[in-house]
């Protein structure tokens, strides 16, 4: 069984918690998994530890809402929560499937287990990970942080949080840029997305203009 087997596999029983959780979770994690991959290639991480994590990392604001019905319009109170659920849901799926196979247990041993665990319940406590030094666990979070330079997804936040909606979404992507990445993959490519987010939006207002004269 390969890597890509078992992760697609993984997709399709984590979408449907993705699907209960925030809007546009399954496509913002589809994006991640992309940005690393990527990373993983260029910076030299674990594409099993780092996919693996980046297909689960979301997946806890679903069970919370599917187990206790939560209120997903604050999410401030759910962010510890969500990432400590994504790693038990995960972890319950790998020692479910590398029970049932062996050619699954030479590809998530233990030790891989633990990390995407950990990666997990970490990924959205930056600064945590960054003292932690772990290059997988970095590279998740830049992946996952890529992901804001997308329109679709800060219309994403926009429907998640009242807040975000006054927010100006370029300056604090651009102020991102300085303060979200570690690597000199995450830079180059958060410097590239940011341009291209920026053309995007000037087109966007063009045409609203046109269409109002």
């Amino acid at each position: 069984m390969l890597l890509e087997d078992i992760q697609q596999r993984l997709w399709s029983e984590f979408i449907p918690y993705l699907e209960k959780g925030r809007p546009g979770d399954v496509y913002h994690s589809r994006r991640a998994f992309r940005y690393g991959k990527r990373l993983c290639y260029l910076e030299g991480g674990d594409p099993c530890v780092v996919g693996t994590s980046l297909i689960g990392h979301d997946s806890g604001y679903g069970f919370l809402l599917e187990q206790f019905g939560i209120d997903l319009s604050d999410l401030r109170y759910y962010q510890r929560l969500h990432m400590g659920c994504g790693a038990y849901l995960m972890w319950k799926s790998l020692d479910k499937l590398t029970k049932e196979s062996d050619e699954a247990r030479t590809v998530f041993t233990e030790e891989r287990k633990t990390e995407i665990f950990n990666v997990i319940a970490s990924h959205d406590n930056p600064d945590d990970v960054f003292e932690w030094g772990n290059k997988n666990a970095i590279i998740v979070v830049e992946a996952d942080r890529l992901d804001r330079y997308n329109v679709d997804r800060i219309n994403d936040f926009r429907a998640i949080s009242s807040s975000f909606a006054t927010e100006n979404p370029t300056a604090w992507l651009r102020q991102g840029l300085k303060e979200w990445f570690a690597t000199n993959t995450g830079k180059s490519l958060a410097n590239q997305l940011f341009k291209e987010f920026v053309e995007e939006m000037k087109e966007k207002s063009l045409k609203q203009k046109l269409a109002k004269s």
